[in-house]
């Protein structure tokens, strides 16, 4: 069952657990990790694992941003089934262990670069939520580029999420200190909310604070992408 921040307090679990659901379009099945649960609205943000392990039609989301993160597998190569193939920004990749943002109003169709693959997804609506996504790795080069998704309205945002999705055993580190999670296991928390998170390159580094970090246990395996942890931060 998808868990609600409304109720306050951190939430936690193993998504590998979580019970399947069927896709909007019935094309594949995904796993709700936690979701914006406002009574009589749509949900202005949902986090979510899919397993695709065909090629096929992507629902569309009108008014959502996504970012998506391949977790296992070689990749997703995404197009827009509404624009000529000839034109440039007609098609994306999804590829493994990188975040990557796009709109969710188009009728992207996907196609699987070399076999199933298992997919992080967010989704934000614009004007009512906005995120900052990013990934750790395993080697040196640890750090990886972030993405930012969705918009906030003029009023600015009400709460701040942070989470952390493990890959690989480690410890996320926070302002608040170093929280040792399992392979597999997600934690989502609240964190001070200034209303207004202007730098989409960092909103940690924005309210003074440093950005969270997260380091695999010593002598964890490389697990292919050679992914250790993707790190979000919601706004709305």
């Amino acid at each position: 069952m998808a868990q609600s921040p409304e109720t306050g307090g951190a939430r936690r679990g193993s998504w590998q657990a979580l019970p399947p659901e069927p896709w909007k379009n019935g094309g594949g099945v995904t796993r709700t990790l936690a979701a914006d649960t406002a009574e009589g609205a749509a949900p202005r943000w949902r986090l979510s694992v899919a397993d695709i392990t065909r090629g096929g039609p992507y629902s569309r989301f009108a008014g959502d941003d996504r970012v998506s993160v391949v977790l296992s597998g070689a990749g997703v190569v995404l197009r827009d089934a509404g624009v000529p193939q000839r034109e440039g920004n007609a098609q994306i990749l999804l590829p493994p262990g990188q975040p990557v943002a796009f709109a969710g109003d188009a009728a992207w169709h996907g196609t699987l670069v070399d076999g199933p693959v298992q997919v992080l997804n967010l989704f934000v609506r614009r004007g009512a939520a906005r995120a900052w996504v990013r990934g750790v790795g395993q080697g040196p080069q640890a750090g990886r580029a972030g993405v930012a998704a969705g918009a906030l309205a003029a009023c600015g945002a009400a709460r701040h999420l942070t989470l952390c999705v493990a890959h690989v055993a480690g410890g996320w580190h926070t302002p608040e200190g170093v929280t040792e999670l399992a392979a597999g296991e997600f934690l989502l928390r609240p964190a001070a909310c200034t209303g207004h998170p202007a730098n989409p390159g960092g909103p940690r580094s924005a309210e003074g604070r440093a950005e969270d970090t997260y380091t695999p246990i010593r002598g964890a395996s490389p697990q292919p992408p050679g992914l250790a942890a993707v790190l979000l931060d919601i706004f709305y």
